[in-house]
């Protein structure tokens, strides 16, 4: 839609055109203003790699259909138009738009997860934000050493363990084998989870036979304690058939108030900058 030169002015000559038939000029210069601080903000965002270059592309796209919601409504409701500027400001759309770039970038390295073990359908997260909450707070706890992720579920949420340096083993078992005995392959050495509280790193808990038999196998190397997380929000979970061996089972709650979002796409925005350029380097 736009260019880094002159940025305003070509946004300005972008809008001018499509709002030449209403006469509040205070109403259309306040879209223009939003329009324009929205824009060099996704212009401040780096898109010179893969992802970042098709998150900033798609919020361009976003931006063009903003001009068209806001032409269209201003033709049938312009006190709609008034409201929407007042109670939506421009620090609410920075956080969608900030809400956006750490999902997809948790997605992505979610995909290069599962790339390592040569899977062709990678799953996602339900909720990536929700789940990097949870995940920080084990984190913080310091209460597990290492994590083994149940592939191929589990490795949409090994990766955000990945982004602290939390050190991970990798295990593999056919849920959707017809058979009693599930297939299980273990992906890594798992000697050194030996006298170590482990986490097992699942996305949820159905009939419970996934878990009993990774924590089976687990047991023959000797771990000090097992314990759970689910990535799937809590109403997703059957967690009455999650079997008794584990220390301790995290879950993830089923909602975030705002302010708990805003605050975890801030600290899911800090550990992604340490791996991802997500902000253009500024110029003297």
């Amino acid at each position: 839609m736009v260019e880094n030169k002159g940025l305003e002015d070509k946004v300005r000559t972008v809008i001018r055109p499509v709002f030449t038939k209403f006469e509040d000029e205070e109403l259309i210069e306040n879209i223009s203003q939003r329009i324009i601080r929205k824009a060099l903000f996704v212009n401040s965002l780096e898109n010179n790699y893969f992802p970042m270059s098709e998150i900033v592309e798609n919020f361009y796209q976003e931006l063009e259909q903003d001009l068209i919601f806001f032409k269209q409504t201003l033709l049938q409701n312009q006190q709609r138009i008034s409201d929407i500027l007042r109670t939506t400001s421009l620090e609410d759309e920075k956080y969608k738009i900030m809400k956006k770039v750490a999902e997809w970038l948790l997605i992505k390295d979610a995909q290069k997860y599962y790339t390592r073990f040569g899977l062709q359908k990678p799953l996602f997260a339900l909720e990536a934000i929700t789940s990097f909450s949870s995940i920080r707070k084990i984190i913080e706890e310091r209460e597990t050493e290492i994590g083994i992720a149940i592939g191929p579920e589990g490795f949409m949420y090994a990766s955000i363990f990945e982004l602290y340096d939390f050190p991970l083993r990798n295990v593999h078992i056919d849920e959707y084998c017809t058979t009693e005995d599930r297939p299980y392959k273990e992906l890594d050495d798992l000697s050194i989870i030996r006298g170590k509280n482990i986490i097992l790193i699942e996305d949820d808990v159905r009939t419970g036979k996934t878990l009993e038999k990774a924590c089976s196998q687990i047991k023959r190397h000797s771990p000090k304690s097992i314990s759970l997380y689910l990535g799937h929000p809590e109403r997703m979970q059957n967690l009455p058939n999650i079997p008794k061996e584990f220390r301790k089972v995290y879950t993830t709650p089923d909602i975030l108030s705002d302010a708990q979002i805003k605050s975890e796409i801030d600290k899911a925005l800090e550990m992604l900058k340490k791996k991802y350029p997500i902000f253009k380097e500024k110029k003297d």
